[in-house]
């Protein structure tokens, strides 16, 4: 896994269990927390200029996922299955 993809990784278990805990928040609480957390993600000319010289890369990596699931889809678009199940003695 690189960096970049274990990072998401940990980035979206973060969230999920962040989400989890201000579900349980009372609604002051819970306004103060999302106050707080808007402030820390708010973009800094740092970030910013980060993400501008991802975007390339990213836009590449989007476009040669997209032809590859394109092929697949080509591959399996007139795929048939039959799915054979066994029974069981009740039915």
């Amino acid at each position: 896994m690189t960096d970049h993809a274990a990072y998401v990784q940990r980035l979206g278990h973060d969230a999920r269990q962040a989400a989890f805990e201000l579900a349980t928040l009372d609604g002051a609480t819970k306004s103060d927390a999302l106050r707080l957390v808007a402030s820390a993600i708010r973009a800094s000319k740092t970030n910013v200029a980060q993400f501008a010289d991802q975007r390339a890369q990213l836009e590449a990596q989007n476009i040669k996922r997209r032809e590859e699931a394109e092929r697949v889809a080509e591959r399996v678009g007139d795929l048939t299955v039959v799915i054979i199940r066994q029974a069981g003695e009740s039915g």
